[in-house]
Order: C-alpha cells, then structure tokens, then sequence
C-alpha cells in the first residue's frame, strides 16, 4: 500500500513537471512570435510612413508644374492662398 501511495506520488510529480514545462515553452513561443509580428508592424509603418514623405513630395512638384501653365495657374493660386 506504502509502495503504490510512493509511485503515485512520482508519477503524479513528473507528470504535473512536464505540464508546467509544456505551458512554459508554449508561452515562449507565443511571446516570440507576438515580438516578431510587432517588429514586422513596425517596419510596415516606417515604410509606409517613407512612402507617403515621397507621395506628399511627388504632389507638391506636380501642384508647382500646374501653376505653369497659365489656365489652371490662378486655380491653385486661390486654393493656396486659404
């Protein structure tokens, strides 16, 4: 009776170890990847970020080449007086 109460006990500790193991390594790897994904976030928004500098960039060099031309120049001169 002593003897099968002992194995119990051994079994059952090893058992609950290799739990608390699992989850532990579960949790890792979830973290890991939750870093992962915000770092690929974060370049997404650096690039994204570098792309609209050029697109502003890029509209303010046509809005400059509108004014130009003489039919469409007193157009932008009123929008950009506001």
């Amino acid at each position: 009776m002593q003897t099968t109460f002992i194995i119990s006990q051994i079994v059952f500790n090893i058992t609950a170890t290799l739990v608390v193991v699992t989850i532990g390594v579960g949790i890792a790897i979830i973290v890991f990847r939750l870093v992962k994904v915000a770092k690929e976030l974060e370049k997404i928004s650096t690039d994204i970020r570098e792309t609209s500098d050029i697109v502003a960039e890029k509209i303010s060099d046509i809005i400059d080449s509108l004014h130009s031309i003489p039919f469409l120049s007193f157009l932008f001169k009123k929008s950009r007086k506001k």
